[in-house]
């Protein structure tokens, strides 16, 4: 990119929505990141998405790619709906720090080898 780089941060707040379909995605820092953004989420139900997401947006059973594409749409269409996702993602007050995610992972991840 020419000129001056912007960060994920600038895109996030600008975003109307974004999508979490990667099955990998089982801890998920950018949907964080959407969430303390302002920013509602379509997300599919594998790791802790489905934790994180279910007050900020939609979660789709993660075997539906029609039910997912479903669902964007019914977010994008549907203002009162998206805009009531999006005023509780900016009420969201405990959205953790840094510190306290990689805490959090620490902790899951010493669980899983044990």
């Amino acid at each position: 990119m020419l000129g001056k780089t912007v960060g994920l941060f600038w895109f996030l707040l600008r975003a109307v929505l974004v999508m979490v379909r990667f099955p990998s995605d089982g801890f998920p820092k950018t949907l964080l990141e959407a969430i303390a953004c302002g920013t509602p989420a379509v997300v599919i139900d594998v790791g802790d998405c489905k934790a994180v997401a279910k007050e900020y947006g939609i979660v789709v059973h993660s075997g539906d790619a029609q039910a997912f594409s479903r669902t964007v749409v019914h977010m994008l269409v549907d203002h009162d709906y998206w805009l009531a996702c999006r005023e509780r993602c900016q009420a969201q007050k405990s959205i953790p720090t840094w510190q306290e995610v990689a805490s959090l992972f620490r902790a899951e991840l010493l669980k899983a080898l044990d």
